[in-house]
């Protein structure tokens, strides 16, 4: 049997591993993310880590967020900083890294 080699087996199999869609609409391109999904997996792996960033900022805390991030990676691309040395200083798994 010849395996199946194309797309559509791909999105099925990530699909049949519990793959979530998301809409293109909510996709930035300049920023190459999905910035709601990367937000909600924030609050839902790091409850307490965010609830302090929100008491810390309010209503800023999703725009210090994406700033924050927006500059990690214009460091990382123009490599004003060595992401993977970063990432272990800053234990780079907890959200409150990326607004230190």
């Amino acid at each position: 049997m010849v395996a199946r080699h194309s797309e559509a087996a791909f999105e099925t199999h990530l699909l049949a591993s519990g793959y979530t869609p998301i809409a293109p609409e909510g996709f930035d391109r300049e920023r190459a993310i999905f910035p709601d999904a990367v937000l909600a997996f924030i609050r839902e792996t790091q409850p307490k880590e965010w609830a302090k960033l929100e008491a810390l900022h309010g209503e800023r805390t999703i725009a210090l967020l994406k700033e924050r991030r927006a500059a990690l990676i214009a460091a990382a691309v123009t490599g004003q900083i060595d992401v993977r040395q970063h990432a272990k200083q800053q234990g780079a798994s907890h959200a409150s890294a990326a607004l230190s």
